[in-house]
């Protein structure tokens, strides 16, 4: 089971307390994996079957709301009668109940409330959301029937102080999230606590992995440039030694010279502390430079 399939298989055993929250999950499952079909004013609600534990979600909140049970048709879930699907939908705000137009863009009273809000952003995440594993990339996305749509989830989600972006592809609205602390304040939201721990653990492992990774790298081009340094300074000494000799060399600058000839791969550190006295790193690499610059005069 992928990580999506597992955080749906969670989520579809979550339930808002009170009546209101189911209304608003249900409208939210009504308008990403649901489809209305009318004949004259008589409705029919037809909504996918391909993920059981959704089907069977959207079936349970019918139920314990409107006293129906869903009719099973090859892969989908039927609501045929049509006073039955008609209150459906009024309670859903999917239907006006004054002019009698279908409408997707839900009525703000239904998602008034915080655990209103989190149970229509459960539901718009059970009928038409991914998330990918926290072991790949970071990706959560919704699925919109449409633009206006698209709108009311992004308003709903920014009232939990989280900014998802919008994008169109194929010619569907999606609402997403790329950011790991976004991901886990909506598996939050929608009571994915089992999700959450699991996604959590894996984030730190990537984060801790990504992170000695990078000190590793860090570490590997300082030793790079520590052993460029070296060899142009044994350069540096050994030219003088062919040339004029460690002699005109001041009696300081001599010392360090010779330690660095018989101590190739030392650290400037290490150099300091052989010194009498000792001297610190700052007062190595000074020397060192004064030593190349009359290499570089001989030259």
């Amino acid at each position: 089971m992928s990580f999506s399939a597992g955080v749906k298989k969670e989520v579809s055993s979550v339930y808002g307390a009170d009546r209101h929250c189911h209304v608003a999950e249900l409208s939210a499952l009504l308008n990403t994996c649901g489809r209305i079909d009318e004949d004259h004013g008589a409705y029919r609600i037809v909504f996918r079957a391909d993920n059981l534990h959704v089907s069977e979600k959207m079936c349970n909140l019918i139920h314990s709301q409107f006293g129906h049970k869903c009719e099973k048709d090859a892969a989908h879930y039927v609501v045929s009668d049509a006073e039955v699907a008609r209150q459906i939908l009024w309670a859903a705000g999917v239907l006006d109940k004054q002019s009698g137009v279908l409408r997707r863009r839900i009525d703000p009273l239904i998602v008034n409330r915080p655990c209103c809000k989190r149970a229509f952003i459960r539901g718009s995440f059970l009928g038409g959301g991914s998330v990918s594993g926290p072991e790949k990339s970071y990706h959560l996305e919704l699925m919109a029937i449409d633009h206006g749509y698209a709108q009311q989830l992004v308003s709903v989600l920014q009232a939990f102080d989280i900014e998802p972006k919008q994008v169109v592809r194929k010619g569907t609205d999606l609402v997403y999230f790329k950011k790991s602390e976004e991901i886990s304040d909506v598996l939050k939201i929608i009571g994915a606590s089992a999700a959450l721990m699991v996604f959590e653990n894996q984030r730190v492992a990537k984060d801790m992995e990504n992170t000695i990774n990078r000190v590793s790298n860090c570490l590997a081009v300082n030793a790079d440039k520590t052993v460029v340094a070296a060899v142009r300074q044994m350069e540096d000494i050994s030219f003088i030694r062919a040339t004029k000799g460690l002699g005109i060399l001041p009696p300081q600058l001599r010392e360090i010279a010779e330690i660095r000839l018989n101590n190739p791969i030392i650290s400037l550190k290490e150099i300091g502390e052989m010194l009498n006295p000792p001297i610190g790193k700052s007062g190595v690499n000074h020397r060192l430079r004064r030593i190349s610059s009359i290499a570089d005069s001989l030259r």
